[in-house]
């Protein structure tokens, strides 16, 4: 057991100089007195501490060092993945747009064919109304 050797007398002066009342100064030391330190670490037990907290913090330092590998592996898998899901979209974007000229391109065609046969139902009707006129003269 370690034993602690305090000058309780001094204490106790010092508290009531400094303006605690008799009462609470003299509970105070009288605290102090019933303080055990027969369960207080000593030196040797700290040394141990010490040796297993320098183990723990190799093995955290590990631990961290391998989970940073771990993310940065990650990261550049999907970093790749990424790259190659663009790739894939701008592929078919292409595409898209490849439809969209020929669809664009098809319509244009169907307009122009419908003009057309308009102007022709048009020009033949006014044939017609200019032959019946001609025919309602004679």
């Amino acid at each position: 057991m370690i034993t602690l050797h305090m000058d309780t007398l001094k204490i106790y002066e010092n508290l009531k100089l400094s303006g605690m009342p008799e009462l609470q100064a003299k509970a105070v030391v009288e605290g102090i007195n019933g303080v055990s330190i027969e369960n207080a670490a000593s030196k040797d037990d700290t040394s141990g501490i010490k040796e297993e907290l320098q183990i723990t913090k190799s093995e955290l330092k590990q631990d961290i060092s391998d989970l940073r590998m771990e993310v940065k592996e990650e990261i550049n898998n999907l970093r790749t993945e990424v790259k190659q899901d663009i790739g894939d979209l701008r592929v078919e974007l292409e595409d898209l747009r490849v439809e969209f000229k020929e669809d664009i391109s098809s319509v244009r065609s169907e307009m122009r064919d419908g003009f057309h046969n308009q102007l022709k139902w048009i020009i033949g009707l006014a044939i017609a109304q200019v032959g019946i006129i001609i025919s309602m003269k004679f």
